[in-house]
């Protein structure tokens, strides 16, 4: 998903499934992530591994939450007709980013909205 001060744009990715076929949310177990270890994993999920091992970009035995994303072209992305304009303020009326740390939002309500302000639940 692509992010702009002013709207979510229409393409977001769907997550892919690790070879093992374990859910596509994670890897691994929400709590536990996926383990950096060389030779562990197959697949895409194999190549990323070895890929930030080899560069020293994330550490060994350490374990990362990973969500592997689709192509912009790849039939599994989920493509919005429109973007999603953010209508989110502050207090004082100034503009409030609608990703601030993490926020998940269901598929269902991504696709139906028309405004941030829609995503958000009290």
């Amino acid at each position: 998903m692509i992010v702009a001060d002013t709207a979510i744009n229409p393409r977001v990715r769907l997550r892919r499934e690790e070879a093992s076929q374990r859910s596509p949310i994670n890897m691994a177990s929400e709590r536990d992530g996926v383990v950096f270890e060389r030779g562990r994993h197959s697949g895409p999920l194999g190549h990323l591994v070895e890929y930030l091992l080899q560069e020293r970009l994330r550490e060994e035995g350490t374990s990362y939450k990973v969500f592997l994303l689709s192509a912009p072209d790849d039939p599994q992305t989920i493509h919005l007709e429109n973007p999603i304009l953010n209508d989110l303020r502050s207090a004082t009326g100034r503009p409030n980013a609608f990703t601030q740390g993490q926020r998940y939002v269901r598929l269902a309500d991504l696709v139906k909205a028309k405004h941030t302000s829609e995503l958000v639940r009290e």
